[in-house]
């Protein structure tokens, strides 16, 4: 359910999406659901990030991942967490773990001076981790992409300084090349 929700928000008519969100929370009100709980949490939060609201859809990501965490579903905790972690970084929510994660530091101790960015960064790396060990290449690949575009480059990655000769790189090679010909 929540994954329609979300494919409907996307589309852009976020009137259909609430409604069907109303409709799910209405069907499995007063009913022992943790699952339907887990996906009532994901479709909100897909409702709201859509809306713009990214703090309150980090949150609700968060909620959903809990109760995914609690069910034993990997792969729709991984990509609430997912959620959460794109939504805490578009808004600047402190972070995109689950509550008592948050409270005693991420896995990895990231989330600790450096605050949340930290912690929502590391969040993305367990979720690449957990999509590779699903064998969910294109959510891996997806949460990577995500991944490199929050994270300041490393040294190794930068590219080595232009010459200054003023010439195109590669041009004495071209020259050299047609000199021995």
């Amino acid at each position: 359910m929540a994954q329609a929700v979300e494919a409907v928000a996307r589309s852009g008519d976020a009137a259909a999406a609430r409604r069907m969100t109303a409709e799910f929370v209405r069907g499995v009100s007063g009913q022992d659901a943790p699952s339907a709980r887990a996906a009532v949490a994901w479709s909100r939060a897909a409702l709201e990030e859509y809306e713009g609201r990214h703090p309150d859809a980090a949150g609700s990501y968060r909620q959903a991942a809990d109760a995914y965490r609690e069910l034993s579903r990997p792969y729709a905790r991984a990509l609430t967490t997912e959620g959460a972690a794109r939504c805490s970084l578009l808004g600047g929510a402190e972070h995109s773990g689950a509550p008592d994660e948050a409270a005693r530091g991420g896995a990895d101790g990231t989330a600790g001076e450096d605050g949340g960015r930290a912690h929502t960064v590391a969040s993305l790396r367990r979720c690449v981790e957990q999509y590779t060990e699903l064998g969910a290449v294109y959510d891996a690949a997806r949460a990577r992409t995500l991944l490199r575009s929050h994270q300041p480059r490393r040294s190794a990655d930068r590219a080595a300084p232009r010459s200054t000769t003023g010439s195109p790189p590669g041009s004495a090679r071209w020259r050299n090349s047609r000199r021995a010909a």
